[in-house]
């Protein structure tokens, strides 16, 4: 299936929601109108559509991180600079306190550059790393 909101393609029997963006996988029974009952009186509302624009595929590319750049930062976090590939990707507090504890003692530090070499580093909104 194709995401309407960014485009990427991926398998809506395995996700419930789009790896990349995150947004919810259409159910293909949903009705446009919601009903709600009140005091023995039944109300239905009308969802509003939202509207993405043609370029939000190309919007978010723009917002993706470069991993190689982060990889960098994490690997001068093993020279002492430690939390800066965690500040590049938004992460700010745990960026302030790898600065602050050496990178959880070189352990966290290790450990989020083995997941930057994977790929499975993500950024503090939830997106893939490029």
């Amino acid at each position: 299936m194709e995401c309407k909101y960014c485009g990427a393609v991926y398998d809506e029997y395995k996700e419930a929601d789009c790896p990349y963006c995150g947004a919810p996988t259409p159910k293909p029974e949903e009705d446009d109108t919601v009903k709600v009952k009140f005091k023995q009186k039944t109300y239905e509302f009308e969802i509003p559509k939202v509207v993405i624009s043609t370029g939000a595929k190309e919007q978010l590319q723009s917002l993706q991180k470069n991993r190689f750049l982060a990889i960098l930062l994490c690997v001068l976090g093993l020279f002492g600079l430690a939390g800066l590939h965690r500040l590049y990707v938004g992460k700010y507090v745990s960026g302030i306190l790898y600065f602050l504890t050496a990178g959880g003692f070189y352990i966290g530090t290790i450990c989020d550059l083995y997941a930057l070499s994977k790929g499975s580093f993500k950024t503090a909104d939830g997106l893939p790393l490029k």
